[in-house]
């Protein structure tokens, strides 16, 4: 693998300062599926993904995301990063979210429990937990320790949500539960509901990581609310097929990395708080305030408004995992390769979505005939929604460029309001 000084160079050229965003997101017949930087391939991760990549058809992206999703859950909690006051532990939530069924999701998930089966054996049989994200109470259930009566202990858990949609689906249930709980989970908080039959556990060390097809994902999240509640809880990780191997069943020679990566895991487990080099904080000084980027706009704002701790916690478990107590620039700028990953792959997907349900119902049909009347509007949604939920919504697609104001002639003549699709999104 390249060198500390290349991965550094290599950042600065190709990566560069973050750029201050525009509040207008790309529209979709803009996208473009976004490029990892080499420098998120820094250090043993890079290693292991390099032994791997030849011999599997999965998104090197993908298998990135799964392998800091299990490094970090096995290094446990007694390593932590600190921001604000708050403890950040090194656990991740990632959805992996592919073009199509045959974007090689699970392929990227199990080449890398192929090569963790070497490295924590006993974990992947006892804390990778295959579903259960269906209810909050089953949740709390999972994370719980059953042998302890006061309901204060936990048991660190690793979820691997094959079907995300389901877990979408659930949210989307009147009364569900299951939201908040996701959210107090990836804060480390002690999980609990509001129902009648209160459960709740000590504080949760939880790794979630889930997949989902890209049209499903699209389709589920006009069913719920609550995506933007826990949504930027995650990490959103674009996965497609790298390549065609019709005979793809040879297994790499990874050689002693099991090994490596499993002496880094226990050496993190000694515990203690992982801080910044002063070269690693003149850095985080010169991207915070770009990180924190306030003109994000609608679902795509929504469900990246959480980068400085999610850049802190992928920074702190790519140290762990390279034997290192302290988070060195190397460190951060695999991260923040990974965190701009994760955002370009965000803005692929949510861009045309204001978050707001009523809102994006108005902008599909925008999309299907150009322009509606206020009447048109109206009628689409059978007169059941009040006047001034559906003002605020026509003024959120303006505010945020999806929309424009224009004027037609009516049918008697008159000239009236209209709403129209805004230039370049469809």
């Amino acid at each position: 693998m390249v060198s500390h000084s290349e991965v550094i160079g290599r950042f600065e050229r190709d990566l560069g300062p973050l750029q201050r965003r525009s509040a207008m997101p790309r529209r979709r017949h803009h996208r473009q599926w976004p490029k990892l930087n080499p420098a998120a391939y820094w250090g043993i991760f890079g290693d292991i993904i390099e032994s791997i990549e030849p011999f599997t058809e999965a998104d090197p992206a993908a298998m990135l995301a799964t392998l800091i999703a299990y490094t970090g859950h096995a290094c446990g909690p007694r390593s932590y990063a600190r921001a604000e006051g708050a403890m950040h532990p090194p656990s991740e939530f990632f959805l992996i979210v592919g073009k199509s069924a045959v974007s090689r999701k699970g392929t990227s998930e199990a080449r890398i429990r192929q090569f963790f089966d070497k490295v924590m054996p006993e974990w992947t049989s006892d804390q990778l937990i295959h579903g259960g994200l269906s209810s909050g109470e089953g949740l709390i259930a999972l994370v719980r320790d059953p042998d302890d009566e006061t309901g204060q202990k936990t048991r660190p858990r690793c979820i691997f949500e094959s079907e995300f949609g389901r877990t979408l689906r659930a949210i989307s249930r009147e009364g569900a539960t299951l939201a908040p709980v996701i959210q107090q989970a990836w804060d480390g908080k002690q999980l609990n509901t509001l129902t009648k039959n209160v459960m709740r556990t000590g504080p949760a060390f939880v790794t979630v990581l889930g997949h989902i097809v890209e049209e499903e994902l699209m389709r589920r999240l006009q069913q719920t609310d609550a995506i933007s509640g826990f949504g930027n809880r995650f990490l959103y990780v674009l996965a497609t097929r790298s390549k065609s191997l019709p005979e793809g069943d040879q297994d790499p020679d990874v050689g002693e990395l099991d090994t490596e990566l499993r002496v880094a895991i226990e050496a993190a487990k000694s515990g203690g708080v992982l801080k910044r080099t002063p070269a690693a904080s003149e850095q985080w000084h010169d991207v915070y305030d770009d990180l924190l980027d306030e003109d994000r706009a609608g679902l795509f704002g929504a469900v990246t408004s959480r980068a400085t701790p999610h850049v802190l916690r992928l920074a702190s478990i790519i140290a762990l995992a390279n034997k290192s107590q302290v988070i060195d620039v190397a460190h951060q700028s695999a991260a923040l390769a990974f965190w701009k990953y994760s955002e370009d792959s965000s803005r692929y997907i949510f861009a045309e979505f204001s978050g707001d349900r009523v809102a994006d119902e108005i902008l599909r049909a925008l999309m299907q005939y150009g322009e509606l009347s206020n009447t048109e509007i109206s009628e689409r949604f059978k007169r059941n929604q009040p006047a001034a939920k559906l003002s605020d919504s026509k003024t959120l697609l303006v505010d945020q460029g999806l929309a424009v104001w224009g004027e037609s002639e009516g049918t008697d003549g008159r000239t009236i309001q209209i709403l129209k699709l805004a230039e370049g999104s469809s």
